[in-house]
């Protein structure tokens, strides 16, 4: 029990003295006077405690040392023997030297090693020694190597100009088609940027080390060398790739009369890899050309090298991307069966355009091997529907019942893709391995490539790339016969024509033919949609897919419908203007304003009659609806109802949710794909112009709370519709007078409060502005 002093509380215990254990004090053992007498021995003064350690110190580094001078002297003598002697044999153990082996001692002013008297403060003066040397020897070293370099200079860049006088020729060669002479020119150019470069290094390792690091003529010089080898090898496999596409023409020796075009694009796949290393090489040293350091006469053609450089590079990957996809939708490895379907832009819908046509194409090997055209197009497949479904409520001008030429409604190809398919198999159709979808402006692209197709015995015209949107319509909707009924029977003659000389065309048209269709993939005027997981997900991933995007921040994609306005979508002119206001709480208030422009003649037989567009604003999910104007109001007499057995579609059901109709405006809101869509109606007669303005609130706010670094990011993903029209568009971004605007992306006019970008819309686009609160 803790013993309590008497003058306090029972309930106050005291904390025991350090020590107490509560024993008597006769019976507890002094454990500090014991561990006191076992230290005595040690308990010395401060000098002489460290005496001893120096001392042990000494004699450990001592004995270290004489162990190493004894190993080095003995291996030392082992090799003299050996030099000496090549036959003595080293099994029997070396004498050791009779002289007695050096010894130190330590006094407190010098140091005594191997009859070597240093004196004391030895070490601080050597590095003073050094760092004099370094101070007054590098600099003379340095401009001896770099007058050694710049006088080598000279003689490179003279070498290195003809090396690329060599590749200039080259490209004259390869525009002349003259395979050969330019990979000989190619050669001769990888040989003189080599002889350079020896030259260069003639001045010494060390020179070109140094001179890299040194300002002037001498890096440029360098990394000129670099570029115009890696260049030139590039140059050399691409035209020995042509030269090779070129000996597996049907008809050469040893060529089997089945070749195709996928058989190209597997050589020219397993070739593109080594090429994009050499550029890649070849761009990332340029980049390290000092133009200014260049003669006066090459510095215009490294420029424009420099520029270009990186976009071949890109072009090339794309190309080598797009072969993969290419031999697998070709069915290079096994049949491939599709829906091709033409999407008529004049009259554009959400993929494209208008579904007119249609064909049923079995592939292999880069061959058609059947293509079928219903004569009377897609009509003749929507007539076989049996089910009776209730189409989307703005088709009910034209259509209340949902059938397959309606069926690309949903601006999310990939979804439209599958909608398609799904109408085909429930007319009877077969499955299909994917939808391949082709605009005008694709076939246009083509003929150019492949020249005119004959089609004087049936039509009595001649189809190029000129003539081929007129002819067509005018088969299709004017001379078609009446009662063969068969509107669309032209396309169904013409495209066998075109795709047998497209999938057989000559190697030196394979380039053309490839870079069409990523331009075509890229623009979307081609989509694609595959049933197989894996070649989808690689469409996907390049962006072909024409899926809508699902980006962080602000989006804006504005989709027109043609629903009942004829063949006049070429003829509008349309011109997007966003304004972004971000008020001072970091709340985001968007105003769009579109003006489209009717330029069609009115006594145009196909682009005279009004544009009557659907408009939707596919906006982020959450979006505010505030005001709109400038819509036309659509009577509901226009409208015809569904029959009454008719169904709701499931499909449409799940995708378009809650909807809703703004009263004042007549606005139609709906959410979509993980968006927020408002929709209206826009009619517009030849010559006229109209503007539509819509307001809303943005979900969510930008955050300028930051204590040390109050910023926040707007940024706008902008949409093209495939297969529209190129649009104007301006946006904007406004800030609260508390707010400044501080860097925004792309070429972009601003001042403190106001950002501005003006482009054509030509693919998406990202816009970012960095705002300060």
């Amino acid at each position: 029990m803790p013993r309590v002093r008497q003058h306090q509380p029972q309930s106050m215990p005291i904390r025991p003295r350090s020590g107490f254990t509560g024993v008597p004090r006769e019976n507890v053992i002094d454990l500090r006077a014991m561990r006191k007498q076992e230290l005595q021995h040690i308990d010395q003064p401060r000098e002489s405690r460290w005496k001893q350690l120096i001392e042990r110190a000494t004699t450990w580094w001592t004995a270290r040392r004489t162990k190493r001078v004894i190993e080095e002297g003995r291996q030392t003598r082992e090799s003299v023997i050996v030099s000496r002697y090549p036959h003595a044999s080293l099994s029997q153990p070396i004498a050791q030297p009779k002289a007695p082996v050096p010894t130190v001692t330590t006094t407190s002013n010098q140091v005594r090693l191997m009859h070597f008297t240093l004196p004391a403060g030895w070490p601080k003066r050597l590095v003073g020694f050094a760092t004099m040397c370094l101070v007054i020897i590098l600099p003379i070293i340095g401009f001896t190597v770099y007058q050694r370099a710049v006088r080598a200079e000279g003689t490179v860049l003279g070498i290195s100009s003809n090396a690329y006088d060599e590749l200039q020729a080259a490209g004259g060669a390869v525009t002349d088609t003259d395979f050969i002479s330019a990979a000989e020119r190619f050669r001769n150019a990888a040989t003189e940027f080599s002889a350079a470069s020896t030259e260069l290094d003639a001045a010494g390792g060390v020179v070109t080390s140094i001179a890299t690091a040194l300002p002037g003529k001498v890096k440029s010089a360098s990394a000129l060398l670099e570029a115009g080898t890696h260049l030139s090898q590039a140059g050399a496999q691409i035209t020995e790739l042509i030269s090779l596409l070129q000996a597996q023409t049907p008809g050469t020796a040893g060529v089997s009369d089945d070749s195709t075009l996928t058989s190209y694009l597997a050589i020219a796949s397993g070739q593109l890899d080594p090429i994009i290393g050499e550029i890649e090489a070849g761009t990332a040293a340029l980049a390290n050309v000092r133009i200014n350091d260049l003669p006066e006469e090459y510095r215009a053609p490294i420029q424009a090298l420099q520029e270009s450089a990186p976009q071949l590079n890109q072009r090339l990957r794309d190309a080598s991307e797009l072969s993969d996809v290419l031999l697998y939708i070709l069915g290079h490895d096994a049949p491939r069966r599709y829906l091709l379907v033409f999407q008529n832009n004049r009259e554009l819908r959400p993929t494209g355009g208008f579904m007119g046509s249609i064909a049923l194409v079995d592939m292999y090997r880069g061959a058609v091997q059947e293509i079928a055209v219903p004569g009377g197009g897609i009509y003749d497949i929507a007539g076989q529907l049996k089910d009776k479904l209730i189409s989307p409520k703005p088709l009910w001008i034209v259509n209340p019942h949902w059938n397959i030429q309606d069926s690309n409604w949903f601006p999310d190809f990939p979804t439209s893709a599958k909608k398609t398919m799904w109408f085909f198999e429930r007319t009877g159709g077969t499955s299909v391995d994917g939808v391949l979808t082709l605009t005008p402006t694709v076939i246009e692209r083509l003929l150019e490539i492949t020249g005119p197709l004959d089609m004087q015995e049936r039509y009595g015209v001649t189809v190029d790339a000129s003539n081929f949107v007129r002819e067509a319509q005018v088969w299709a909707e004017v001379t078609y016969d009446r009662e063969e009924n068969q509107p669309k029977r032209f396309i169904g003659d013409m495209m066998p024509l075109l795709m047998n000389k497209v999938f057989n065309a000559e190697p030196a048209q394979l380039l053309s033919v490839v870079e069409v269709m990523l331009n075509s993939l890229q623009d979307r005027n081609m989509l694609v949609y595959f049933t197989d997981a894996d070649a989808q997900a690689a469409i996907h991933e390049q962006g072909w897919d024409g899926a809508l995007a699902q980006p962080d921040g602000d989006y804006l994609a504005v989709v027109n419908t043609n629903i009942g306005g004829g063949k006049t979508d070429q003829v509008i002119d349309q011109l997007i203007e966003h304004t972004a206001t971000i008020e001072s709480d970091g709340s985001v208030i968007d105003t769009v304003r579109i003006t489209r422009s009717h330029t069609g003649s009115p006594f145009d037989k196909f682009a005279g009659q009004a544009n009557v567009s659907y408009v939707r604003l596919y906006v982020p999910q959450g979006s505010e609806f505030l005001t709109a104007e400038g819509f036309d109001e659509m009577v509901s007499s226009r409208f015809k109802l569904p029959d009454t057995d008719a169904k709701e579609d499931a499909d449409l059901a799940t995708i378009e949710t809650d909807s809703i109709i703004n009263e004042q405006t007549n606005t139609r809101i709906t959410n979509e794909f993980g968006k927020t869509v408002f929709g209206n109606w826009m009619s517009i007669d030849p010559g006229e112009s109209q503007t539509m303005t819509i307001t809303y609130r943005l979900p969510g706010r930008l955050d300028f709370s930051g204590w040390w670094n109050p910023t926040d990011v707007y940024s706008l993903y902008l949409q093209q519709q495939p297969g529209a029209p190129v649009s104007g568009v301006i946006s904007r971004v406004t800030t609260n007078p508390d707010l400044d605007i501080r860097w925004t992306s792309g070429d972009v006019d601003t001042d403190t409060h106001t950002a501005t970008w003006r482009e054509d819309l030509l693919g998406d686009r990202v816009i970012r502005t960095l705002i300060e609160g």
